[in-house]
């Protein structure tokens, strides 16, 4: 169970969190695993689901990588960053 104000959420703060620093959220990863992320995953400029992500999070997703036991950091700065 998860309780949470309809006003929160993964998206919002990722899109809040962008402005303050000044990047456009075109220009955002968001990596996730769960349909808490869901809003995070369609925010973000690319969204990524870790291949034993939900399969709904996995249907949102722009694409799905490693599984989260893979070094995830590395992987999306090897195969998206540098």
């Amino acid at each position: 169970l998860e309780v949470y104000s309809s006003d929160a959420g993964k998206g919002k703060t990722l899109v809040t969190f962008a402005d303050k620093l000044g990047i456009d959220i075109a220009d955002v990863i968001a990596v996730g695993d769960s349909n808490n992320d869901s809003t995070m995953i369609e925010e973000a400029g690319l969204g990524l689901a870790v291949a034993n992500a939900c399969d709904a999070l996995k249907e949102l997703a722009n694409q799905t990588i490693c599984d989260n036991s893979e070094h995830i950091a590395k992987y999306v700065l090897e195969n998206f960053i540098i």
